[in-house]
């Protein structure tokens, strides 16, 4: 499950429990839409008990490009 807010320039993203292809999807395109609208951008990405990844999603994280990465200021990445 992925939840994903905006305030500002900055992206809020918590992905909960399972994070499966439909869920990367989601966050890449929103990601994606956002680097390319925001110039100086922040993203947050808080982790709760994932119990739950498909290789092939990992396989995509991998692999995560995006068009504008210039734009990414500031990235956070929070888990247990």
């Amino acid at each position: 499950m992925i939840i994903v807010y905006k305030r500002d320039k900055t992206l809020y993203t918590v992905i909960k429990n399972n994070f499966d292809e439909e869920d990367f999807e989601k966050l890449y395109v929103t990601l994606e839409y956002h680097i390319k609208n925001h110039t100086k951008t922040s993203w947050y990405v808080e982790m709760e008990d994932i119990k739950y990844l498909t290789k092939s999603v990992l396989n995509k994280i991998t692999i995560f490009k995006f068009s504008r990465e210039e734009h990414l200021k500031n990235v956070a990445f929070v888990g247990k």
